[in-house]
């Protein structure tokens, strides 16, 4: 088997409209909605992530290089039954300068045989920002 026959796509309830926005030192969830288009069930171990450079990286250069921050991976050990879906949480935070970059999201997931595949769940550019600060915010 060389894929799996299961759709995983990535949303961020908390976001705007203009797009994903990472504030430092807030956490930033994201749920992840899994749909198991195989005849048996399948297994979602760990999810894990990448920010990285939009910068292209120099010719010949590692593509690890053009990451910024690895997102810390999380488990879960959760079956999706054959022909259900799944939503689970995936929660991260950040503390970066403000910028631009990619945002990477995988699952890593096995069938009954024992098998493991990465599902990709999100591959796009997001915004990391500081906090919107008010001068009666306490923690000034």
């Amino acid at each position: 088997v060389s894929s799996l026959a299961v759709e995983l796509s990535a949303s961020f309830p908390a976001s705007e409209v203009f797009g994903v926005k990472l504030v430092n030192g807030h956490a930033t969830e994201a749920l992840l909605n899994f749909i198991n288009d195989e005849d048996e069930p399948v297994r979602v171990a760990v999810v894990g992530g990448a920010l990285s450079t939009l910068q292209p990286l120099e010719e010949g250069a590692h593509p690890s290089t053009g990451i910024i921050r690895n997102l810390t991976a999380a488990r879960y050990g959760t079956e999706i039954p054959a022909g259900e879906k799944l939503t689970l949480p995936f929660t991260f935070q950040v503390d970066l300068h403000p910028q631009d970059l990619r945002l990477q999201l995988v699952a890593i997931v096995s069938n009954t045989a024992g098998a493991i595949f990465q599902v990709q769940a999100f591959n796009e550019t997001v915004s990391v920002v500081d906090a919107a600060t008010s001068i009666f915010d306490p923690q000034m």
